[in-house]
């Protein structure tokens, strides 16, 4: 039986980039200020830069394509506390909602630099919603999915059997194996958010159910049930 529902975070619950955009434009606004630049083209540089190579290295690029000396440190640091303004997609709030009204626990596991994961968790006001958050960057390096630490954590702060709970995500690279390991059931969301949805890997690696929407995350309670 089913008792608690742990979902990742980025492009399962909302969008990541509407946060990368957002933070985006605050760095940019950071720049302009400092070097009387227009913080527009700024932006535009960034967001250029992210579709031709990626993250990584973006500020590196765009300070030197434009002969900004501000050290890349310092940028990183407003990038990582900026709290730029993000939503949850509707059927994310939908379903945390019919999920406590149900009388599931509700949990979120999430990779990242843990000041920015928690920041976004904060400007989503997601935490009436759900009763416990991991965020793996709180433990360390080497412990991000698909490392099973987060999962057995997860299990023990519910008191639950890890069969006993599903995870949801959207990335079979890493959301999905370390969970089954441990024992949970695994959903993994196809929304047009997520870049995984054509992504074929090995078993191993793939959810035990595919839903396209949050709210199809109901009719797997229920075939579970059954």
């Amino acid at each position: 039986m089913i008792k608690a529902i742990v979902f990742d975070l980025d492009d399962t619950l909302y969008s990541e980039k509407d946060f990368v955009y957002g933070a985006f434009e605050i760095v940019s606004e950071f720049i302009a200020n400092n070097k009387n630049l227009e913080s527009k083209f700024i932006f535009e540089q960034m967001i250029k830069t992210l579709d031709t190579h990626g993250r990584g290295k973006i500020f590196d690029i765009v300070c030197d394509e434009n002969s900004i000396d501000i050290p890349i440190d310092d940028l990183v640091e407003v990038y990582r506390n900026s709290k730029p303004k993000i939503s949850l997609f509707n059927e994310s709030l939908e379903i945390l909602i019919f999920l406590k009204k149900q009388g599931y626990k509700v949990g979120i596991i999430t990779d990242g630099i843990s000041i920015v994961q928690w920041n976004k968790i904060k400007q989503l006001d997601i935490e009436a919603y759900v009763d416990n958050v991991i965020v793996t960057g709180d433990f360390g390096d080497g412990f991000s999915k698909p490392n099973t630490k987060s999962f057995i954590e997860m299990a023990k702060l519910f008191n639950l059997k890890p069969d006993e709970i599903i995870y949801v995500g959207d990335n079979p690279n890493k959301d999905f194996i370390g969970a089954r390991e441990v024992g949970y059931k695994t959903v993994q969301i196809k929304n047009k958010y997520s870049e995984y949805g054509d992504l074929q890997l090995d078993k191993n690696y793939e959810a035990d159910y595919i839903i396209y929407n949050l709210l199809d995350l109901m009719l797997v309670l229920q075939e579970i049930k059954n």
